[in-house]
């Protein structure tokens, strides 16, 4: 059986999706007034996407090293940062 590859938009659409909406949080954030209600509302959604968005792009992009159910890197050289950080967080 020949290997599917998958769209842009497969791969990636919860990286947009979660993107976009913490745009959207931070326009309205900025047009409104952070005293009022909603003005706190979108200041406290701007500050929980943005660290959704920061766990979902590292999840993405970051693996465990030795791990069997990480992906392999493909296309890549491993970067010497990571094994000096790999081989520090292991001991």
């Amino acid at each position: 059986m020949a290997k599917h590859r998958r769209s842009f938009l497969y791969r990636h659409s919860l990286s947009m999706v979660a993107v976009g909406l913490l745009i959207v949080w931070i326009v309205g954030y900025r047009m409104l007034d952070p005293k009022t209600h909603l003005g706190a509302f979108f200041g406290n959604a701007v500050a929980d996407w943005s660290g959704s968005v920061v766990i979902i792009l590292g999840t993405k992009f970051l693996y465990e090293v030795g791990s069997t159910e990480s992906r392999p890197v493909k296309g890549k050289e491993r970067s010497a940062w990571l094994d000096i950080g790999s081989k520090e967080s292991r001991r």
